[in-house]
């Protein structure tokens, strides 16, 4: 009969605020947490449905969103070869027109009773069916805001802290390759081989190397979005023309509504800029990379570590270094060529930084630094990512 006990379906929720105006409810994120047997149980059914969908194809290729052997670096190394591919077309244009497309609160807005059709429509066995319908049938939550407690029954939506809900979702668009028919994609290089979109869980981007293709796209988006019961929010999607220095750009709408024109967009994590100028992604890198650096410099003070040189290093290579390590495989390649060990902003802060730790002279040489700290320069750590993603594709 497919049935869990009552407790596994009751969880607790807690809004995080995000950004934006605290007064609307729209920039909260809720956090989830249920009962340990109950996450055991769905990470077992997700290992089973993965399964299935890796047997019959169910998840499409354009989709990287939790899925094993996908993570947001194939989206963006493929970007960036479509931004490089574009550059060499021989007799057209180098543009390269990319629609990011926000959804609304995609998650919570999709009907259940569409999703278990669309479950039975890809011909998922009826027994892992009934088990999706039983975990959501009459789930609970319990919203938590300081002293203030609410329950909540919800209708629509997958559930939160579901290992199972990016799965789900992921499913639920696995129909949108629609979009690309009849489209003449982004060109890649590779004779009658295109891209016309790339999908992590529910950020959307739609691209090609002539606006009208684009449009063509975002007016079936409409269509699509309609019969997914899925909210485009216009007011976060944004459109870049890779390649262009011009301001005198094609308009592109969805649903009467134009889409602005952005000179730098964060795509998953990295920050993109229309020119190619890959130096904007490093110093948006570096800002979280120097917070790393003054958490490390708050620890140390308050637990007296400052005569410890080895665990304040340690601290360094454990909770600052991987801050600038997010992406590298993607924007640091022109720091690799030899003798551009230390010219990037990340490298030049950390020797800073080291040189603080040491109590040492700013004209110090740098390789001196790095080898009394027993560190290589980043270049090194960024070299072998490459090279993991490389072996990977």
């Amino acid at each position: 009969k497919a049935h869990v006990p009552r407790s596994w379906k009751e969880a607790k929720l807690t809004p995080l605020h995000k950004k934006g105006p605290v007064t609307d409810p729209g920039n909260y994120r809720m956090i989830a947490v249920s009962g340990t047997l109950y996450r055991l149980y769905a990470n077992l059914l997700r290992s089973m449905i993965q399964d299935w969908c890796s047997q019959h194809n169910k998840i499409p290729d354009t989709q990287f969103g939790f899925y094993p052997g996908r993570s947001t670096l194939q989206p963006l190394f493929i970007l960036r070869h479509l931004r490089d591919a574009a550059q060499k077309v021989q007799g057209g244009s180098s543009r390269l027109y990319t629609a990011f497309i926000d959804f609304k609160q995609a998650y919570d807005s999709i009907p259940r009773s569409k999703l278990w059709e669309h479950l039975h429509n890809c011909q998922m066995p009826n027994h892992i069916v009934s088990i999706m319908k039983d975990l959501y049938h009459e789930d609970e939550y319990t919203l938590l805001d300081g002293d203030k407690r609410a329950n909540v029954q919800p209708s629509f939506g997958v559930k939160q802290g579901c290992p199972l809900s990016p799965l789900l979702f992921s499913i639920y668009l696995n129909d949108i390759d629609c979009l690309a028919e009849g489209v003449q994609g982004a060109l890649t290089g590779i004779p009658n081989f295109m891209v016309t979109h790339l999908l992590f869980a529910d950020d959307l981007s739609l691209m090609s190397n002539d606006h009208t293709n684009v449009q063509t796209m975002l007016n079936k988006l409409r269509a699509y979005a309609e019969r997914k019961s899925l909210t485009v929010n216009t007011l976060k999607s944004e459109v870049m023309c890779f390649n262009s220095r011009s301001d005198n750009l094609p308009p592109l709408y969805f649903d009467g509504t134009q889409l602005p024109y952005t000179d730098t967009f964060k795509y998953l994590g990295m920050v993109c800029d229309k020119t190619i100028n890959l130096n904007v992604a490093a110093d948006a890198v570096l800002r979280p990379f120097t917070a790393g650096t003054f958490r490390v410099k708050k620890f140390v003070q308050e637990h007296d570590l400052a005569n410890r040189l080895h665990a304040q290093i340690w601290l360094l290579k454990t909770y600052a270094i991987p801050a600038g390590m997010y992406a590298s495989q993607i924007w640091a390649t022109p720091y690799l060529r030899q003798g551009k060990e230390m010219d990037n902003p990340i490298q030049k802060w950390l020797l800073t930084v080291l040189k603080r730790t040491l109590g040492v002279r700013d004209t110090t040489p740098s390789w001196c630094i790095m080898r009394e700290c027993g560190l290589e320069p980043l270049q090194f750590n960024w070299f072998r990512a490459a090279m993991r993603l490389y072996n990977s594709l």
